[in-house]
């Protein structure tokens, strides 16, 4: 309907978690529908590499490797303590969901997130070669978030920049900064 209507196409994962439905959405892409179930996500699942997984970036994909985690299936037979040991909670809470043991609920559409941070960032139309394109780009970003700092009634403390290049590497720094939600104090420091 979705391809008729609009014409695009969409990957969807239907599951019995959010985390084993977005899992499958990112299966077959484009235009297909992956059903996960409790009688087949482990064949389905537990062969795919960690980082399939939500949550699991190049970091802690890198470091469950030196483990000898490198599949979801070696992720829930691991042992919990020392994934608990090396990464926290969030060793337990990645270990459940290759299980399959996710438990959260899925958010109502109207139920907003407390918001913890304010961020902008933007994909430009062309490659920015100067420090001119730059200081506008930045500039522009740095009211939008003093605008949305503000309307939040919010100071931030933290700068952080981080800028992707056309090859897809990317560099990011970031520092502490009295509170503020002052355009200028935000462009300044970025």
């Amino acid at each position: 309907a979705v391809k008729d209507e609009l014409g695009l196409t969409v990957s969807i994962g239907v599951s019995f978690n959010k985390v084993l439905a977005k899992l499958g959405s990112d299966l077959k892409k484009p235009d297909a529908t992956t059903v996960i179930s409790l009688d087949n996500y482990k064949t389905k699942v537990w062969t795919l590499p960690v980082q399939d997984m939500i949550f699991i970036g190049k970091q802690m994909q890198t470091r469950l490797n030196r483990m000898g985690i490198f599949n979801l299936g070696q992720l829930a037979k691991a042992s919990t303590e020392a994934l608990i040991k090396n990464f926290g909670v969030v060793g337990e809470r990645i270990q459940k969901c290759a299980r399959g043991e996710d438990i959260e609920p899925v958010r109502n559409c109207d139920v907003q997130r407390e918001i913890k941070s304010v961020s902008h960032g933007i994909t430009t139309l062309r490659d920015m070669e100067t420090f001119k394109d730059a200081h506008q780009v930045i500039e522009f970003l740095s009211d939008m978030v003093a605008t949305r700092l503000r309307r939040y009634g919010f100071f931030g403390n933290i700068i952080h920049l981080d800028i992707r290049r056309n090859n897809l590497t990317h560099e990011s720094r970031q520092c502490h900064v009295a509170p503020t939600n002052n355009h200028d104090d935000i462009f300044k420091t970025a």
